[in-house]
């Protein structure tokens, strides 16, 4: 009697307190969802403002534990064997995306229901929830760990939480679609208003279509922030596997941790440099999907690079289903990264990484399929995208309930008139000379990284020993990083198609890696030649101390200017949006 009444209190204990984690959340959601709280937000301001703020800091890691807790159970269900965390958030985004997708097509979109399975996931995970990998704290991992968390508080805080109203296509055509799928519990038009443009773009976005059953269309842009937080996760562990650490020497691979932090940091502050200086990644628009591509485009390339295991053929197959049935078009780079890893692989002889790259391409294939079919048995059109394939296959009886083929084809000739130079010769000499720059900032790396250590081999009494050098790991890895990046800036310098041009944003933050990368290649391979001009001594800390001062200098210029600009710091103070906006009449320009 006794031990079961023990056995009881503990149970109830247990369940209390991990109810008690939940309370915050419940609070958060109930303030952001009151009744006028989103006009108090555009016009008035004031203490709502502030509140506002704090739900969403409040808010926002929880959103990204569900995604986590989403992808470990799926992981349990499919593969058990270990993960690491990067892969349980795509995998379980991904997972979210087809269960919102088929909630959605079924019409079950509710917040109970939606709520109710948001709270189980998080009591099972937190059933078993282990402790995060810890690295050992020195002074450069504490340094570059202030520098990135100074970047994401100045993102979060101007891209994430305040509200966008001054992009011309978040509040009038992203918004109001989240907005309807949380009214009408679906994916499938109102009869009163059938704008067959927001079902073909937001209705495979089954991730932000449950989080906005129960949330603001806000939302779009929290999730948009994890999913920036998440490229950096994933540039972090591709520098980890992409740059050959134990080739240079044992002090670099102890420098392993804070240069590939410091690479992910100067990756997300990084900005276009061609055919102007203009902002990367942290200025694509968080009310939008693009930055939920840009991430499953990274981490693609991620699993592809890295050494082939059961658990990459899973999520390379469930990740390019949700990635092309959220927009058929994605398919296309998708294929890029497939083919780009089937062809390491190939050159490897690795049986297992070509199957994982072969799946990437199938379900990119599985997913496109799924959606063209759904759109055309609905819309009467596969795709508006590229209109002048599916426009021979339109079913005239089905579109008509949703618009006029007239109209969609002067649409579609007027938003034409922006590619002026399609194919452009000059477009691929800009490509050509923006390789030949990065190349030679590449080749300037290496010199000066090895002129720190031929001097430093000088200096030192014990000269480092030659006949201890690690074999040289396999370049595939930089090699399908630096193709992608290559391929993807020569279709948008060429191209010159706009939607192009807005999603290949993402390449600027491999930009960093991709140039290292190929500085200490280099730097490997000179090092076989002439050991004994090469001490590891003083060269990892001045490689990290350059990366560094390269990310706080690109942080301060971009990020934290636009943050400054923007005064976003006033919204936190409690200003409204209207005054925000009013007040910076330039925004668009940022």
């Amino acid at each position: 009697m006794v031990a079961a009444e023990l056995r009881l209190r503990t149970i109830v204990e247990t369940w209390s307190l991990r109810i008690l984690i939940l309370v915050p959340a419940a609070l958060s959601i109930w303030f952001v969802n009151r009744t006028g709280t989103y006009r108090t937000l555009l016009f008035d301001g004031g203490w709502t403002t502030r509140f506002y703020v704090l739900a969403w800091i409040v808010l926002t890691p929880y959103l990204g534990w569900l995604v986590m807790a989403t992808g470990r159970l799926t992981f349990s269900l499919i593969r058990h064997e270990p993960t690491q965390r990067v892969d349980e958030f795509f995998v379980g985004a991904a997972a979210l995306i087809l269960t919102g997708f088929g909630f959605g097509a079924l019409s079950v979109l509710y917040p109970q229901i939606v709520l109710g399975f948001a709270t189980l996931m998080l009591l099972w995970d937190s059933r078993s929830c282990r402790k995060p990998q810890r690295f050992a704290l020195t002074l450069p991992l504490m340094a570059t760990s202030l520098l990135g968390l100074w970047l994401l508080v100045t993102v979060f805080i101007d891209r994430a939480v305040i509200p966008d109203v001054i992009s011309t296509d978040v509040q009038q055509l992203y918004a109001p679609y989240l907005a309807e799928v949380a009214r009408n519990h679906s994916i499938w038009l109102a009869a009163d208003n059938p704008i067959f443009s927001d079902f073909e773009i937001g209705h495979g976005n089954g991730l932000h279509l449950m989080f906005a059953t129960f949330l603001p269309p806000h939302v779009a842009q929290i999730v948009s922030f994890l999913y920036f937080v998440a490229i950096g996760a994933v540039i972090f562990e591709l520098a980890r596997i992409v740059l050959p650490w134990q080739a240079l020497g044992r002090r670099w691979e102890d420098a392993a941790i804070p240069i590939a932090l410091a690479l992910a940091i100067l990756g997300l502050a990084w900005p276009r440099t061609m055919p102007r200086v203009s902002p990367g990644l942290y200025i694509m628009e968080f009310g939008k999907y693009h930055l939920q591509t840009a991430a499953f485009f990274v981490y693609f390339l991620l699993v592809v690079a890295r050494t082939s295991q059961k658990r990459d053929k899973f999520a390379a197959g469930i990740c390019a289903i949700a990635v092309a049935a959220s927009y058929p078009p994605y398919a296309a780079l998708v294929f890029v990264i497939s083919s780009l890893g089937a062809f390491a692989k190939v050159v490897q002889r690795d049986r297992s990484g070509f199957i994982t790259s072969v799946l990437l391409g199938a379900g990119a294939i599985a997913g496109c399929i799924l959606s063209l079919s759904i759109n055309y048995l609905y819309l009467g059109i596969p795709a508006t995208n590229p209109y002048s394939l599916f426009r021979h296959v339109v079913s005239l009886e089905r579109f008509s309930k949703f618009g006029s083929l007239d109209l969609l084809d002067y649409f579609v000739v007027s938003q034409s008139l922006e590619v002026t130079d399609f194919l452009s010769k000059s477009g691929f000499v800009a490509f050509l000379r923006e390789a030949r720059s990065v190349l030679a900032v590449a080749l300037l790396l290496a010199l000066a990284t090895y002129a720190v250590a031929f001097v430093d081999s000088k200096l030192r009494s014990d000269r480092p020993e030659s006949h201890k050098l690690a074999p040289l790991p396999n370049p595939a890895g930089l090699f399908v990083v630096v193709a992608y990046v290559a391929s993807v800036r020569l279709l948008d310098m060429a191209l010159n198609i706009p939607s192009l041009m807005r999603l290949s944003v993402h390449v600027n933050a491999l930009f960093p890696l991709a140039t290292v990368g190929m500085a200490y290649w280099g730097l490997a391979v000179a090092r076989r030649f002439k050991p004994a001009w090469f001490s590891d001594r003083l060269a990892p800390h001045a490689a990290l101390a350059a990366i560094l001062l390269a990310g706080t200098w690109m942080t301060a210029a971009h990020p934290w200017k636009s943050f400054k600009v923007d005064e976003a710091i006033t919204f936190v103070g409690g200003n409204s949006s209207h005054s925000y906006a009013s007040g910076h009449p330039g925004l668009e320009a940022v």
